[in-house]
C-alpha cells in the first residue's frame, strides 16, 4: 500500500514535493476511474428508454438482470415495434440471430447504474466492443456540460457558413485543448441527443429548440458531428453524430464534419 503520509514528510524541496504528489496521483487513478468507462473504440452504439415493458419478458415474468432487460429491449424494438421515444436505431440485433450475441459480451457496469437498471426504468447509452457491453444511465435534466466550436475551425466552411473540419484527429484533438475544451465521445454525443427527444416527447419544434439551447445553436447543426470515437472493426472510420434527425453513423476519417467541444462539465 501507498503511503500518501510520506509526502507531507518532504518539506525541503517542493519542486520534489510536487513530483512524488503527482506520481501517488496517477497511480491512484488507476485504481480509482472504473472500468465500465466507454473505450476509444466501439462496433456499435444506441440509447433506450429500459421501461415496464423491457422488463418483462413476452410471458409477463419480471426480469431480474440487467443483461436479460437488455435483449427484451432490442427485442420489443425490432420484433414486436414496442419502441419508446428515448430508443435508437442499432447496428448489430435487428436480426434475430444475433440477438444472442449481446448474451455472450461481458457487461462493464457500476453497481449503482446496474440496481437503478433493475429497479427503475432508466435511459441509457449502451456501447458495444467485440468483447464488452458498456452501459451509462443518462441524466435528462444535467445541465453542467457546455459546448463550444473553435472559432479558427469556423474559418473551415463549406461556404455557407458551416465550419466543416477536415484536419486529422490529433489537429481537432488541439484545437478543442487550445479553448480548454476536449472533442466529445459518441456516447456524450448521443447523450445529447437522447436529453432532447424525451423533453421534446415526439414534437419536432421542441427537439430541435432543445439542442439549439444545449450550444448547437448555428447552421452546423444539420452536419454531422465528429467524436473521439473510433470504430472498432474499421480503422479507417470514427464515430459521428446528427442532431437534425437524432441519429450516430460510422464515418469515413478523412471526411468533413462539424466539431463543437465540450469546454465545461
Amino acid at each position: 500500500m501507498i503511503n500518501i503520509g510520506l509526502c507531507l514528510k518532504i518539506e525541503k524541496d517542493g519542486n520534489l514535493l510536487m513530483k512524488i504528489e503527482k506520481y501517488i496521483i496517477s497511480i491512484l487513478l488507476l485504481f480509482i476511474i472504473p472500468s465500465y468507462i466507454y473505450p476509444n473504440a466501439l462496433v456499435d452504439i444506441y440509447s433506450a428508454k429500459l421501461s415496464y415493458d423491457d422488463h418483462h419478458n413476452s410471458k409477463g415474468v419480471k426480469l431480474i438482470d440487467v443483461k436479460s432487460i437488455l435483449v427484451q429491449d432490442r427485442a420489443n424494438y425490432h420484433k414486436y415495434k414496442k419502441i419508446d421515444i428515448e430508443d435508437s436505431e442499432d447496428l448489430l440485433f435487428s436480426e434475430n440471430n444475433r440477438m444472442a450475441l449481446l448474451d455472450k459480451l461481458d457487461i462493464n457496469i457500476s453497481t449503482e447504474d446496474k440496481d437503478k437498471i433493475i429497479n427503475t426504468e432508466p435511459i441509457v447509452i449502451v456501447g458495444i466492443s467485440k468483447k464488452n457491453i458498456y452501459i451509462k444511465i443518462v441524466d435528462i435534466n444535467n445541465t453542467k456540460i457546455r459546448w463550444k466550436v473553435p472559432e479558427k475551425l469556423r474559418l473551415l466552411d463549406d461556404g455557407l457558413g458551416d465550419p466543416m473540419i477536415c484536419p486529422r484527429l490529433d489537429e481537432v484533438d488541439k484545437a478543442c485543448q487550445d479553448i480548454g475544451g476536449r472533442v466529445p465521445t459518441i456516447g456524450e454525443l448521443l447523450a445529447e441527443i437522447v436529453k432532447c427527444k424525451s423533453r421534446a416527447k415526439g414534437k419536432n419544434e421542441e427537439y430541435y429548440k432543445c439542442y439549439q439551447e444545449i450550444g448547437f445553436v448555428d447552421s452546423f447543426n444539420y452536419e454531422w458531428h465528429l467524436a473521439s470515437t473510433k470504430v472498432e472493426d474499421n480503422s479507417s472510420a470514427i464515430w459521428t453524430a446528427y442532431f437534425y434527425d437524432a441519429t450516430v453513423q460510422k464515418t469515413p476519417s478523412d471526411e468533413c464534419a462539424s466539431l463543437s467541444c465540450i469546454v465545461a462539465e
